[in-house]
């Protein structure tokens, strides 16, 4: 399966939601296709991201600042987690739900 292709800036949060769920992330597969569009997507902005991937070289995360990007350009993130999960609790220990708004589902998010 090809890679939905890359959004253009300016993009709005619900095409943004449909481009990101384009990609089967599901358990069994990789995310690589997925995190390579990101990368470039944040690249295209000015975001630098670092990669971090798995052992097995199939799954990966990316680690990125967008604090002062978005400030310049007047934007704020807003984050979509399952209310109690592990990525929740990460959120609260490191304070990033205090930075940004966090939403238990895509409706919250996009009703912002």
């Amino acid at each position: 399966m090809l890679a939905p292709t890359s959004p253009v800036y300016p993009i709005s949060a619900r095409e943004w939601l449909a481009w990101l769920v384009a990609f089967d992330t599901t358990s069994r597969n990789s995310n690589l296709a997925l995190v390579e569009s990101v990368e470039a997507w944040l690249d295209g902005l000015g975001v630098r991201a670092t990669r971090v991937t798995g052992a097995e070289g199939r799954k990966a995360n990316l680690l990125f600042s967008v604090g002062g990007e978005l400030a310049a350009r007047q934007q704020q993130l807003h984050l979509v987690v399952a209310p109690g999960s592990p990525i929740e609790r990460m959120l609260q220990i490191v304070g990033a739900d205090r930075a940004f708004p966090v939403h238990p589902d895509r409706e919250a998010a996009l009703a912002t």
